[in-house]
């Protein structure tokens, strides 16, 4: 009867151990396809209108009539730079230009710099132009 007891122990405490092996043995499948959604992320960034840049700021002060005096001389002064008013509580902002880095801003500022001496360089979203739109499209064809 002892043996009896002896090898049924045996047998419910070994299989623990068995079932210690198999864990460490365990396969994790990942099956939630994150991969083409990721993928489809990346196509809706690149499609949006904006990307990282920089805008030259000609002016930041507390008051609106100001900043729109700023906008109309400016715009009529320049007429083929985009002129942008923010306002960032309690100042109104007056930033001009579309820069993908800051060499191509460097003519323009260097020019503003005489009509607007407080101007400088300011990182920002800034709107895609049709010439990196089209770029995108030919790199898309070139690799199909």
């Amino acid at each position: 009867m002892k043996i009896l007891i002896l090898l049924v122990s045996f047998f419910f405490l070994s299989n623990p151990l068995i079932a210690q092996d198999q864990e460490n043995e365990t396969e994790i499948i990942d099956h939630s396809n994150i991969e083409p959604l990721i993928l489809g992320h990346k196509k809706v960034i690149k499609k949006s209108p904006f990307s990282d840049g920089y805008r030259i700021q000609i002016y930041n002060g507390n008051e609106k009539e100001e900043a729109m005096k700023i906008k109309t001389q400016f715009y009529s002064k320049f007429p083929n730079i985009r002129c942008y008013t923010l306002y960032q509580q309690p100042y109104y902002k007056v930033r001009v230009g579309d820069y993908p880095n800051p060499e191509a801003a460097k003519n323009d500022l260097k020019m503003l710099s005489y009509h607007y001496p407080s101007s400088f360089l300011v990182p920002e979203k800034i709107r895609r132009s049709g010439k990196e739109e089209e770029e995108e499209k030919n790199t898309k064809g070139v690799n199909k």
